[in-house]
């Protein structure tokens, strides 16, 4: 006569599966990470174009460094902000 358990088999998984968990995570953090960039850079270069069409240079300046500071290395991206970053200072002079 067969005897029944009321223990639940649990399935851990293997360690391959944890390492590939752990790179997909990984991947997933840093995919997040440079669309988060991204975003933010063009939401300090709006903010710093409102700022310069209102006339307040200062602050225009200071977000425009932030949306620089992003990426600075990227100058495909951060020509128009360097441009407008001179002609807020070139104003307040």
């Amino acid at each position: 006569m067969a005897r029944w358990s009321l223990r639940k088999e649990v399935a851990y998984p293997t360690r391959s599966a944890k390492i590939l968990l752990r790179h997909g995570l990984l991947l997933f953090v840093a995919t997040w990470c440079l669309i988060g960039c991204a975003e933010s850079r063009e939401v300090y270069k709006d903010r710093g174009d409102g700022w310069f069409e209102k006339g307040k240079y200062e602050e225009a300046i200071a977000d425009y460094s932030k949306a620089i500071a992003v990426d600075p290395k990227d100058l495909s991206d951060n020509n128009w902000t360097i441009y407008r970053l001179r002609r807020c200072l070139a104003r307040m002079v």
